[in-house]
């Protein structure tokens, strides 16, 4: 942290290259607009509901007005936004809305404005730090909650969706450990009730109170650990012979690009193609147990030799393993992302995860558009 001004032989660089500008298209005096399911359609999609409008996400492709759309597009009524402003975002985001004279027809979730609380911890996690920029670039709403905030309970009252970040649970981060009275005492109130640490019991508990009450929790990296503190029917896949974790003699990724076969039976995959690249830096591997119910593979290992950047001994045992689910709990949603699709802010091809996390969890489901 830089607290006083410096100076030196600097250069400003440009930031990131703009966007191809899209267009507006379509029916001239349209019922309302199309646009596709991309990373900056969430920017536009949370400016429409931020404004007080409505946004329809179709579950199924849709063919209106000669236009072909994947799963998931958008639709927006042109009562709640008007031509003008879709073509100053067009321009801005490079996304074409194609207007249409009838509203699409079919299964849709009507979305709603999603209370997002974001894990953090005393002293700040980088992980988090690097989510609020991502969420903050795309536009969403968010407030940042603390462990105690979150074993207080109550947490269905204030928020819809909780997203835990990579350690914020993990043995190695001090799962568990109980904040030192003499530290705390030594802190301000502001930041006294900043610090501690989710725990299997305390904090399992009242993360599932919340997801029972219609809840979405987001997990990612570490924090996946988190469905086996529930009990979900799921299980360590890289283990040995013997049952144990293997050894890193026989394995270790610490922290290379590989390439996952996706499922697409869930919204939470709609944006993205068959397959993805993942961020996977000592990520976690799972086992669907056979039978289970109410529990879903979104991305798996479907290959001995994954890796397609970086390095990676023993990637033949990520093979047949889980990289991604989703569970029911009680009303509400869990998704478990063992790889890290927010690493950095860096990796835009897995930002969808999330994005399509904060809002199918909370969305109103089977609506009609009209």
């Amino acid at each position: 942290r830089i607290l006083e001004g410096f100076s030196g032989p600097f250069q400003e660089v440009e930031w990131l290259a703009e966007p191809m500008p899209g267009m507006v298209a379509g029916a001239g005096s349209p019922e309302g607009y199309l646009f596709a399911h991309t990373n900056n359609a969430f920017t536009a999609v949370n400016r429409v509901i931020a404004g007080g409008g409505q946004v329809h996400w179709l579950e199924n492709p849709v063919s209106a007005g000669g236009l072909d759309l994947d799963a998931g597009a958008f639709y927006v009524s042109s009562s709640d936004v008007n031509a003008r402003t879709l073509s100053e975002w067009a321009d801005e985001l490079g996304l074409t809305f194609s207007g249409i004279a009838d509203a699409p027809s079919g299964q849709a979730m009507e979305l709603v404005r999603p209370r997002i609380g974001l894990w953090d911890e005393y002293g700040g996690s980088m992980p988090s730090g690097w989510i609020r920029y991502i969420l903050e670039d795309f536009e969403f709403d968010y407030d940042v909650i603390y462990p105690p905030e979150i074993d207080r309970g109550d947490l269905s009252g204030r928020y819809d969706v909780i997203i835990l970040p990579d350690g914020a649970l993990a043995e190695q981060r001090g799962f568990g450990r109980e904040p030192d009275e003499d530290f705390l005492a030594s802190l301000p109130d502001s930041l006294r009730s900043r610090v501690g640490r989710l725990t299997p019991e305390t904090s399992a508990a009242a993360l599932r109170a919340f997801m029972d009450d219609g809840g979405t929790v987001i997990a990612i990296g570490t924090s996946t650990s988190l469905g086996t503190a529930l009990g979900l029917p799921i299980r360590n896949h890289l283990v040995d012979a013997s049952g144990e974790p293997v050894s890193r003699d026989d394995y270790f990724t610490p922290g290379s690009v590989h390439d996952i076969k996706l499922e697409h039976g869930s919204p939470l995959t709609h944006g993205l193609g068959e397959r993805a690249f993942v961020l996977h830096s000592h990520s976690p591997v799972y086992d669907i147990e056979s039978g289970a119910t109410g529990i879903r593979r979104i991305g798996w290992y479907d290959s001995a030799e994954p890796l397609v950047s970086g390095w990676a001994w023993g990637q033949e045992r990520l093979e047949g393993g889980t990289a991604m689910l989703e569970a029911d709990v009680g009303e509400g949603k869990l998704f478990l992302f063992g790889p890290k699709i927010t690493f950095r802010a860096q990796p835009h091809g897995t930002f969808p995860l999330l994005f399509n996390g904060i809002y199918y969890g909370p969305a109103i489901k089977n609506r009609p558009v009209s």
